[in-house]
């Protein structure tokens, strides 16, 4: 059963099954023919709902409504403001989501959902952060398809101090969880800055270095002198990676770098790191410069090797392409696979199989629009510098998450007071 044991129970708090201080009930089916309707008296939430932007905390938008009148005839539950919901069956317990509902909801069958009863002994709040600080495994029956059982919950047990420290608990983690947001918005707002920067740079080219423009087939609007060149012109012949398994890191091995290790921001992943067991002098070894493509699975993902990520090896389902410097910067290519431009042109060559797939034959057709290299300079620079922003925002947001997972672990327990 999930809860501290009572030699863990500070002074003046008490230990209470969650089902004596809070309802705990299954949400409703939804019928196909009840969905997608955008407006109406009650957000009917799913699963999917809880990863919409603005939706990391607290529920305040939804993809389907109904009405009273849906209510009354699918004899749903409708959930009170404050209600932590989150999802009781399935691989989607291992997501780990849980929220907070703003206003009367209604939830599908996927979810439960509970809703603070004794407001005398239990902070709807504090409830909250206590849900936070619990991974969902722990409430799941262990079977070929996990969930959590209304009635198994109920059992669970919660620390609960007095109703005053739960407040003032609620209130700083409240502030900490505003701090995300903020953080979250102003990373949101940075990306598109970054968007709107790249779009512009490569449909106008430098402020004040062009007057006239001019419209290419497979790209779109751009300036008049550039050039329009083909990937396989301006780089080394393609390179597919190699096809070997991946072992647990190692640091004296290089690293394995993988469809699944590149973000969709062109970074590799700092968890789940693994290396390959292969020579240092290996052909498949990545050096500054070099550009990897996905060729299925996220087609069109890119990234460019980074000094600091060290020693690396690329899988067999990327392929390598290394851009002559004297002709275009790789930095200028790499922005390049994150326009607009390039994001029409994937969808436009993928070959749709079992999974989408893209070869080397075929990126190296991609066109990229090529101004001199003075000018691609020019453009690296001025997004690179919001790049770095980014990267910096990021870092300052895992921090603040760092330090609410830290304080969760001692205000929860009564480590600190």
């Amino acid at each position: 059963m999930v809860g501290p044991t009572i030699e863990t129970v500070p002074d003046g708090w008490q230990i209470m099954r969650i089902g004596d201080v809070a309802k705990v009930r299954n949400g409703t089916g939804f019928p196909m023919n009840r969905q997608g309707r955008r407006s109406g008296e009650y957000p009917f939430i799913k699963v999917s709902d809880m990863t919409l932007q603005g939706n990391e905390t607290y529920i305040q938008y939804a993809n389907n409504y109904v009405d009273e009148k849906d209510v009354e005839e699918l004899k749903a539950t409708v959930f009170a403001p404050g209600t932590i919901v989150f999802p009781k069956v399935g691989a989607a317990i291992a997501t780990n989501k849980k929220r907070a509902l703003t206003v009367p909801t209604i939830i599908d069958n996927n979810m439960i959902g509970v809703t603070v009863s004794d407001t005398q002994k239990c902070d709807t709040r504090f409830l909250h952060a206590w849900f936070e600080s619990i991974d969902l495994a722990q409430l799941a029956n262990v079977s070929a398809v996990p969930s959590i059982t209304s009635a198994h919950l109920k059992r669970s047990m919660v620390l609960l101090p007095p109703l005053s420290e739960q407040a003032s608990i609620a209130i700083v983690l409240d502030s900490i969880d505003e701090a995300i947001r903020h953080s979250e918005a102003v990373i949101i707002a940075t990306k598109n800055l970054r968007n709107a920067m790249l779009h512009a740079l490569f449909t106008c080219g430098v402020p004040g270095w062009h007057t006239e423009r001019r419209t290419y087939q497979s790209i779109g609007t751009i300036p008049a002198d550039w050039q329009v060149v083909s990937l396989g012109e301006i780089c080394d012949p393609p390179k597919y990676g190699v096809g070997l398994r991946a072992c647990p890191f190692d640091p004296i091995l290089p690293r394995y770098v993988r469809i699944t290790d590149i973000t969709g921001d062109g970074r590799l992943r700092t968890e789940g790191i693994r290396s390959v067991k292969i020579s240092n002098d290996s052909e498949h070894k990545l050096r500054m410069g070099d550009l990897l493509f996905a060729r299925s699975g996220s087609v069109g993902r890119t990234y460019l090797y980074q000094s600091e990520d060290g020693h690396c090896v690329y899988a067999g389902y990327l392929i390598r392409f290394r851009p002559n410097p004297e002709i275009a910067l790789p930095e200028f290519v790499s922005l390049y696979t994150h326009s607009s431009y390039y994001r029409r042109w994937i969808a436009s060559m993928k070959r749709v199989g079992a999974q989408p797939n893209i070869n080397a034959s075929e990126y190296s057709t991609l066109p990229i629009p090529l101004p001199t290299l003075p000018e691609q300079q020019i453009i690296t620079s001025v997004i690179g510098t919001i790049l770095e922003s980014l990267v910096w925002m990021k870092q300052e947001q895992n921090a603040i998450i760092s330090l609410k997972t830290s304080l969760l672990n001692q205000l929860l327990p009564g480590i600190i007071r």
